[in-house]
């Protein structure tokens, strides 16, 4: 494969997280992030446009952005960025996101991929429109995760319940990571 023809490096510092697995963990195929530890690391961005390649990797964690949604408007997709942790590669696609959408999920058919609030990113990646078949068969084959949701059950499990269970509580909760996501940042995203 390619590499995108636009890419950066981002060196976060102690303000970025990324996951840090052993070399034991990656060769025996073990999935999934550590419980606690280092999580400070480089990852390259890579700006995807149509007819780039497209992420592959065991577990893809996937988002979403919009424009600020507005009652009784339609939700108006601003762009998708999904994480690659084998690879610490960041792909953030800006236009063509049905092209984008449709390849990753039909040329990664044995990937988990992870939402932080599903329901919500797979409409906006076009769930419920014709031709979208290769999202509900990801989630037929049990192929999509949800944290927020498994969250909420841990929670429950632990006699504990509140309104509250977005990303950086999540992140705070399991990992004791703070994360820089306020409401300035969330509702400020637009097209171009």
């Amino acid at each position: 494969t390619t590499t995108p023809r636009r890419t950066f490096v981002y060196a976060p510092g102690s303000q970025g997280y990324c996951p840090q697995r052993s070399q034991k963990d990656r060769r025996s195929g073990k999935r999934g992030l550590p419980s606690k530890g280092s999580f400070v690391c480089q990852f390259q961005v890579l700006l995807w446009e149509p007819g780039d390649p497209v992420p592959h990797g065991p577990i893809l964690a996937v988002d979403t952005e919009t424009e600020k949604i507005v009652n009784g408007q339609p939700i108006i997709p601003v762009l998708a960025q999904v994480c690659e942790p084998e690879e610490r590669k960041v792909w953030i696609c800006q236009n063509g996101l049905a092209e984008f959408t449709q390849r990753m999920f039909t040329e990664n058919t044995s990937t988990e991929f992870v939402f932080h609030n599903a329901p919500f990113d797979l409409f906006v990646m076009g769930l419920f429109r014709k031709g979208r078949e290769f999202i509900r068969e990801a989630l037929e084959s049990k192929r999509i995760t949800d944290i927020g949701i498994r969250f909420i059950l841990r929670q429950l499990s632990l006699g504990l319940m509140s309104d509250q269970w977005n990303l950086a509580l999540v992140a705070k909760t399991i990992l004791g990571v703070v994360l820089e996501k306020d409401e300035t940042i969330r509702l400020e995203f637009r097209r171009g």
